[in-house]
């Protein structure tokens, strides 16, 4: 991509930040997660570049930074702008995101005025990426958690949790330990989408196995069967 392909680039987020405005929408979020082209800005694995937008964090997040001015600045300071953000690449070690990067940038978004960052993580690349399968105890549940922790103690926004969160008492316990403010489920929403009222109603766990059937790309299956 051109230095002048990433400026227009800029350019058509804060256009659709504005658009989705124009149409009735609540708020916005920018996905900088899961390896699309954002995250892909941010993490040292997939951005080889030299020049102004790549390199150190600074100029990694630099289109980061862009976006959110210019559409703020179209949409207005009191419309809720939120990001979703990679806190890894899924890979440990040296070359890939850092939890150190992940919290630079969480830090210039709040600085910058977003209404909240969902801490996220991984690419389609590693193993686990950003759906781990087979979340059947809640020790395998919130396995971001650490990480928005870590971020939720550095800014000012709230944060918001998710991944793997299957059991209300692990996301009880994620809001009165401070680990995060709020909690969101995907998964879990395709296979009981009235799942809040469930949980109202006294069911204590979801019924979906993260089987991951929900990405099959020749239609959603989903291999759940009641008491397994």
């Amino acid at each position: 991509m051109t230095d002048e392909g990433t400026w227009e680039l800029i350019d058509c987020y804060a256009a659709a930040m504005l658009r989705a405005k124009e149409a009735g929408c609540d708020g916005v979020q920018v996905h900088i997660a899961h390896g699309y082209l954002l995250s892909e800005f941010i993490s040292p694995y997939t951005n080889r570049r030299e020049d102004q937008w790549g390199g150190s964090i600074e100029n990694r997040t630099r289109i980061l930074k862009e976006i959110i001015i210019r559409g703020k600045k179209l949409t207005g300071d009191d419309y809720p702008v939120l990001v979703k953000l990679n806190t890894t690449d899924g890979f440990a070690g040296a070359g890939y995101l850092s939890l150190e990067d992940a919290l630079y940038t969480a830090k210039l978004m709040d600085s910058l005025g977003v209404a909240a960052i969902e801490v996220s993580g991984g690419i389609k690349e590693s193993k686990k990426g950003f759906a781990w399968p087979v979340i059947n105890t809640p020790e395998k549940e919130a396995y971001f958690g650490a990480a928005a922790k870590k971020i939720k103690d550095e800014v000012s926004c709230p944060v918001i949790l998710v991944g793997g969160l299957r059991s209300l008492a692990v996301m009880e316990s994620v809001i009165d330990q401070g680990t995060a403010d709020m909690v969101a489920l995907c998964r879990p929403f395709i296979k009981e989408p009235d799942l809040v009222k469930r949980f109202i109603n006294g069911q204590a766990r979801v019924a979906c196995a993260s089987c991951n059937g929900c990405f099959n790309p020749k239609g959603i299956s989903c291999n759940y069967q009641a008491g397994k």
